[in-house]
């Protein structure tokens, strides 16, 4: 799958994924977060990997594992 298409398809896709894919989606939400933090910031990608990290959260707190 293209990085692309899975960015377009985040939301949908957390639920069929494993638990091992929930994990490494979750690091690539936080280490792109973190990265937009830094100079030059932006915003706006600061949003979107967040709301892209707590999706993640979300997903696997309904399914009682651990980040």
């Amino acid at each position: 799958m293209s990085r692309w298409k899975m960015l377009e398809t985040w939301d949908r896709d957390l639920p069929g994924l494993t638990a091992a894919q929930l994990t490494e989606r979750l690091e690539l939400a936080r280490v792109r977060e973190r990265s937009s933090m830094q100079p030059p910031r932006n915003p706006k990608a600061r949003r979107d990997w967040r709301l892209r990290r707590e999706a993640v959260e979300g997903e696997m707190q309904a399914r009682g594992l651990t980040f």
